[in-house]
C-alpha cells in the first residue's frame, strides 16, 4: 500500500452536536492538487521499482482507502494526558489515534496499543 502520510491540505474537523449526529467540515481525502499529485507519484515511483524486480499488481484500492486520522482532540488540549478523558466531562474517554498531536510517519500500530493500555 501507498499512503499519504503527511497530506498538506487535507483536513477537516468532525464534531458531534448534542442531537448525537456527526458533522464534518473541510475534505480528508486528497483535497489538493499537491496531495494528490504527491500520492500519485508514489504510486508510480513503487509501481516502478516493484516491476523492475518482476512484480504486477493485481489490484488497486481507493486513494483514499488507509488513513489513520490524528490530532482531532490531541493530549493536553482536549484530552487530559493522565487518564485520556475529554476535559470538561466526567466519563468520556479517548483511547484512539485522534489523541496523537499530529499524523506519524510510520504505521502507529505500536503507539496506538501503547495508548490503548494506557487506557485499560
Amino acid at each position: 500500500s501507498v499512503v499519504l502520510m503527511r497530506p498538506t491540505c487535507s483536513k477537516a474537523d468532525l464534531r458531534l452536536s448534542s442531537d448525537g449526529h456527526l458533522h464534518q467540515t473541510g475534505n480528508l481525502y486528497l483535497a489538493c492538487d499537491r496531495d494528490r499529485r504527491t500520492l500519485d507519484f508514489a504510486i508510480r515511483e513503487a509501481d516502478r521499482w516493484l516491476g523492475a524486480h518482476g512484480a504486477k499488481r493485481v489490484y488497486t484500492s481507493p486513494q483514499f482507502a488507509m488513513n489513520h486520522f490524528a490530532g482531532t482532540c490531541a493530549l493536553g488540549t482536549c484530552v487530559a494526558p493522565e487518564d485520556l478523558r475529554v476535559r470538561g466531562t466526567a466519563n468520556v474517554a479517548v483511547a484512539d489515534a485522534s489523541v496523537l498531536p499530529s499524523q506519524v510517519w510510520g504505521h502507529p500500530v505500536m503507539t496506538l496499543t501503547a495508548l490503548g493500555l494506557k487506557a485499560a
